[in-house]
């Protein structure tokens, strides 16, 4: 743990954690497309973004506070109880019920996000060479239709625009669903 580190409810959905954690400069390294889950239940399932070289959610959990079946509050960090910190990130909730977690954070940062539909066939051959490519890929198959639906973001420095929803972010969001 260090100066981008922080402490924050566990029970806080990331939907609601990273517009804070932006006013005081801060971001998760890397997220899920999904950000309706609480941060306990998405380190405690080991939720993951898409980059290669970018770790599961669970990986940047530095200490947590949870409390147990008969009421006690434990904490676990590098300084308390540090033999259970690796066994407890994805404890799936064995431990308890998580209160408080510290996270490793990174200064914000912006990402440009591109999604276009390519032929099934064509993006399966192309898929090595967008994930080394790019920070994030990730792709959805169309059932039934020979596409599917490439999605991948960058870190960038231009100003962060608006971004216009479209047909495409409708049945994104019903692919993941």
């Amino acid at each position: 743990p260090g100066e981008n580190s922080a402490w924050m409810g566990a029970g806080n959905r990331l939907i609601d954690l990273s517009p804070e954690l932006e006013r005081h400069g801060l971001a998760f390294r890397n997220l899920g497309d999904i950000n309706v889950q609480s941060l306990a239940g998405s380190v405690s399932t080991a939720t993951h973004g898409t980059g290669k070289t970018l770790k599961c959610l669970a990986a940047e959990l530095t200490g947590f506070e949870f409390v147990t079946g008969d009421g006690k509050i434990t904490r676990i960090t590098d300084d308390e109880n540090p033999e259970w910190l690796e066994a407890a990130k994805v404890s799936l909730g064995t431990f308890g019920v998580m209160v408080r977690a510290q996270m490793n954070m990174v200064p914000t940062y912006n990402l440009h996000r591109k999604s276009y539909p390519l032929p099934i066939e064509e993006l399966l051959a192309q898929a090595p060479g967008l994930w080394e490519k790019h920070r994030n890929f990730e792709f959805f198959y169309i059932p039934f239709s020979g596409y599917g639906t490439v999605i991948t973001h960058d870190e960038t420095d231009a100003e962060v625009q608006e971004r216009e929803l479209t047909d495409d972010d409708a049945g994104l969001a019903a692919l993941r669903s």
